[in-house]
C-alpha cells in the first residue's frame, strides 16, 4: 500500500471514528449522573446556597471542584441534562485543545487523538463522567495548546497564563500539578532571545501562586482555612492508606501495593500502542521536541496515581489520554 492510499485509508478510519464519537456523545445526553457526580454536584449546590465548604460541611475534595460544580449549576442548571451538556462542553474543549497542541505532528494525528480519546471516555458510561481527573484535563490541554505548540515565540504572558492554569489543576487535584513539569522540556525553545530557564520557572510559579492565592484568600475570608487544613493534614493521609478494597495498609506492605498497582495500570494495551507511536515519531526524526514532551508527560501521568495511592479506573484518565495522543 503506497503512502497516498494509506493516508486515504486512515482518513476514512478517523472519519468513521469521529461519526461514532458524535453519535455516542448525543446518546450520552440521556444519561443520569451517578457514582461520585451526585456528591460533587450537591457540594456545588450547597456553595450556591451560601454554605461554606469545610466549615459548614465535611468533604475531601479540593476547592477547585466546588468552583467548577458551582459554575456548572449556575450556567447549565442542576439537572441531568445540564450536567450532560457541561460534560460535552468539557469534551469539546479537550478535543479542540488536543488538536491545537498536536497539530505539529500533522492533521491526521491531530484529529485522530481527540477522536480516540472521546471514544475511550464515552465507552465507560456515566460512572466515569466529570471525574476530577477529567475536569483537570480541560485546563491541562489548554495549557499545552498555549505553550507547547511552538507556533510562535513564547512570551511572559503565555507562561504566566500557563502557570495560572496549572494552579487551577492543583486546585482540582494537587498531584496532577506534576503534569506541568514536562512542559519545560519545550517551552520557550523558539524564543529570540530565549527566556532563561530559571526565569521561565519564576514566571510560571507566579501564575500558579496567583490562582492558589485567590483560593486561599477565599478560605481565609470565609473562615474555612483551618478546617480545610485539618482535613488535608488528618483525613487525606488516612484515605491514601486505603486499598481498592477499602482496607487500611501501611509500611512496606503499602509500598508493595503501590508498585503492584502502578505496574498493573501501566502494563496495558494503551501503553503498547503509545510506545509504537513514540517509536515512529523517533524514527521520523521530526518534532523531537514533541517526542520529549510526550515521553515526559506519560511518565508523569504514570506516577500521579501512585502519589495518592489510589488506583481506580478514573485515576488513570490522564495517562490513557496521553497514551492515546502518543499512539
Amino acid at each position: 500500500m503506497n503512502t497516498k492510499a494509506l493516508r486515504v485509508f486512515l482518513f476514512f478510519g478517523i472519519a468513521t471514528g469521529g461519526i461514532v464519537a458524535i453519535i455516542a456523545a448525543l446518546a450520552s445526553l440521556q444519561w443520569r449522573y451517578v457514582h461520585d457526580s451526585p456528591l460533587m454536584i450537591y457540594a456545588g449546590w450547597l456553595v450556591s446556597q451560601g454554605v461554606v465548604p469545610y466549615r459548614d460541611f465535611f468533604d475531601m475534595n479540593m476547592p477547585g471542584t466546588y468552583l467548577i460544580m458551582w459554575g456548572m449549576g449556575k450556567i447549565f442548571g442542576w439537572g441531568d441534562v445540564g450536567f450532560r451538556i457541561f460534560d460535552m462542553c468539557c469534551l469539546a474543549s479537550i478535543s479542540t485543545s488536543t488538536y491545537l497542541w498536536l497539530r505539529p505532528a500533522g492533521k491526521l494525528s491531530a484529529v485522530a487523538a481527540p477522536t480516540a480519546f472521546a471514544l475511550w471516555y464515552l465507552s465507560f458510561g456515566p460512572a466515569q463522567s466529570l471525574q476530577r481527573e477529567y475536569l483537570a484535563l480541560v485546563p491541562f490541554t489548554v495549557m499545552l495548546a498555549t505553550s507547547a505548540t511552538g507556533k510562535a515565540p513564547i512570551s511572559v504572558i503565555r507562561i504566566l497564563f500557563s502557570g495560572a492554569l496549572a494552579g487551577l489543576i492543583f486546585a482540582i487535584k494537587p498531584q496532577l500539578l506534576l503534569l506541568s513539569l514536562p512542559l519545560f522540556l519545550v517551552i520557550g525553545r523558539q524564543d529570540q532571545p530565549p527566556i532563561r530557564p530559571w526565569l521561565q520557572l519564576v514566571i510560571f510559579g507566579t501564575g500558579v501562586c496567583i490562582t492558589i492565592g485567590a483560593i486561599v484568600l477565599y478560605l481565609i475570608t470565609t473562615n474555612s482555612l483551618r478546617p480545610f487544613l485539618k482535613i488535608a493534614l488528618n483525613y487525606w493521609p488516612l484515605y491514601t492508606h486505603l486499598t481498592g478494597g477499602h482496607t487500611p495498609i501501611s509500611g512496606f506492605q503499602r509500598v508493595l501495593y503501590i508498585i503492584k498497582e502502578t505496574c498493573g495500570g501501566i502494563l496495558t494495551f494503551y501503553t503498547l500502542i503509545a510506545m509504537v507511536g513514540l517509536l515512529v515519531l523517533y524514527d521520523t526524526g521530526n518534532n523531537q521536541h514533541l517526542l520529549r514532551l510526550l515521553v515526559g508527560l506519560i511518565v508523569a501521568a504514570a506516577i500521579c496515581p501512585a502519589i495518592a495511592g489510589q488506583f481506580w479506573r478514573y485515576h488513570w484518565i490522564p495517562f490513557h489520554y496521553l497514551a492515546l495522543c502518543a499512539a
